[in-house]
């Protein structure tokens, strides 16, 4: 047994919203569900009698925070609007994760604040399309990611930059993960990449068949190509007995962690409870 694989609990991780429930895109397969279970992040801007309780109970109960939202007009996520906020939980001592969308270059100083970087890529033009309905290209994902790269290090920043990249995404059909994989595989300043898997979202409509042979080829493909890289599953993936397939099989191929896993014997694991792209 790998003593070395990593257990990921996110129960220390709480996840913050800057922009409420609202999202411009409203994607075909989210549809502005996630973001209804997310915590407003303004109430850490408004540090009232009324708010005090709360605001205590969540600083006591979390050691991190996601910071992300819905889409702007822009594509952004607009976490630059909250720097009051953000820098708020820094001054409490708190890891922070950013989903940043497609940040414009004016608003990157609020990456002086993060932890973590969580970006998105995605290697198909056509998935990006049918699921998100955005004439983005896969060069836009990463020309994002470079820039955010230079701006680490014209500014000598010590955030942790975690591409994703989602299994399936295009309807669980191919949606050019692989050509993701080689291209993240020449990325010597990227150390740690997740991988999530699409999922069915509760009272959602939207229908997809994602195959597991295809999700394990994947898998395997990422683990071949990125030998000296660390492989994450995200907490985004299916449940019942697909789930423990993915888990069991992630973890036999040598992954090196895995958000919230099904196994039997997690107190054999390394343990660590926060969000994945803070490790």
């Amino acid at each position: 047994m790998n003593k070395n694989f990593i257990y990921i609990n996110t129960n220390k991780t709480l996840s913050l919203s800057t922009t409420g429930t609202n999202c411009f895109l409203n994607c075909i397969h989210c549809q502005k569900f996630y973001l209804k279970h997310m915590q407003s992040i303004e109430i850490f801007g408004n540090n009232n009698i009324e708010n005090e309780k709360l605001i205590n109970k969540l600083l006591n109960n979390y050691t991190s925070f996601l910071i992300s939202g819905g889409l702007n007009e822009n594509f952004e996520i607009p976490i630059y609007k909250y720097e009051k906020e953000i820098k708020f939980l820094k001054e409490n001592n708190k890891l922070l994760n950013f989903h940043i969308g497609f940040l414009k270059e004016k608003n990157f100083f609020i990456l002086n604040y993060a932890d973590a970087i969580s970006i998105d890529i995605i290697g198909s033009s056509i998935a990006i399309k049918n699921i998100y309905g955005i004439d983005k290209k896969p060069t836009d994902y990463i020309n994002l990611l470079d820039q955010i790269l230079k701006y680490k290090g014209d500014n000598k920043l010590n955030f942790k930059i975690v591409p994703h990249i989602t299994i399936g995404l295009d309807y669980g059909k191919d949606s050019g993960e692989k050509e993701v994989i080689q291209i993240l595989k020449n990325y010597k300043n990227i150390d740690k990449i997740v991988f999530n898997i699409l999922k069915k979202t509760e009272s959602v409509n939207f229908d997809f068949d994602i195959n597991l042979n295809y999700i394990k080829e994947i898998l395997i493909c990422a683990r071949e190509n990125l030998k000296e890289k660390i492989l994450f599953i995200g907490c985004m993936r299916p449940s019942g007995i697909k789930r423990k397939e993915i888990d069991n099989f992630s973890f036999h191929i040598g992954f090196d962690g895995i958000v919230n896993p099904s196994f039997k014997y997690k107190e054999y694991f390394k343990l660590f409870n926060n969000c994945c792209s803070l490790f």
